[in-house]
């Protein structure tokens, strides 16, 4: 969602809404927080994402990976499936 900021301009905000009493009175009570800061690097891990597996389906060669979970990912542009990925047994 999108939010006017006080200055004019629109932000991006994550709204936490909570339903209480208050006084004998039902009210809600919302927190909006700006995202901008999480937005912004989501997209620039999406661009980096987007080129990196650009970049290992085209080159001729097998390129291999291992993320914090040890799950091993490889790929290459020789194969016609360009990524597998399997977990190691513990």
């Amino acid at each position: 969602m999108r939010c006017q900021h006080k200055d004019g301009h629109t932000i991006p905000v994550e709204i936490i809404s909570h339903k209480m009493k208050l006084d004998k009175r039902n009210v809600i009570y919302s927190i909006f927080r700006d995202i901008t800061t999480r937005k912004k690097t989501e997209s620039e891990l999406l661009e980096k994402t987007v080129m990196l597996e650009t970049v290992s389906g085209s080159v001729p060669a097998y390129i291999f990976m291992k993320d914090k979970d040890l799950i091993t990912h490889s790929s290459t542009a020789m194969h016609s499936s360009n990524t597998t990925s399997f977990r190691p047994n513990r």
